[in-house]
């Protein structure tokens, strides 16, 4: 383990065996983000987030899962982030692609507390089509 300082944070490096580290960077003594590698690739195995972004207060801003250096999931979101608690993202991705195989489901999907406001459609990086919503207050 070693630890790198900063001007205003620190980093904690974690090195585990068959090449993968981990680096947790700390900010007023709070997890800002972890990453983890394999062989200096942004890497995650066993279907766990490679990186998780934190805010100031502690809580998950963001989740991303990577395959050698690409966001890659198989059947399930490969980034999904938080505003306040509440999902306000949810992308798949396949090979560093948005991408999502089954047409009737958007790969991109935009939310604003907690309520869809946008979704698109795409394959191998390519979009084909996209939805608003309007929000209606009552």
């Amino acid at each position: 383990m070693s630890l790198i300082e900063y001007k205003d944070a620190y980093a904690i490096e974690t090195l585990y065996t068959f090449g993968v580290k981990r680096i947790q960077v700390y900010k007023n003594n709070k997890i800002n983000k972890e990453t983890w590698y394999q062989n200096n690739k942004i890497h995650r195995s066993n279907d766990l987030p490679a990186r998780t972004c934190y805010d100031k207060n502690g809580n998950k801003e963001t989740e991303e899962w990577w395959l050698n250096d690409e966001m890659h999931r198989e059947n399930k979101p490969a980034l999904l982030s938080y505003k306040n608690g509440k999902k306000e993202r949810e992308t798949w991705f396949k090979n560093g692609k948005y991408h999502r195989k089954d047409d009737d489901l958007p790969a991109y999907t935009l939310y604003k507390n907690g309520i869809k406001i946008i979704e698109e459609w795409w394959k191998n990086g390519k979009k084909y089509k996209q939805k608003s919503y309007k929000i209606i207050k009552s």
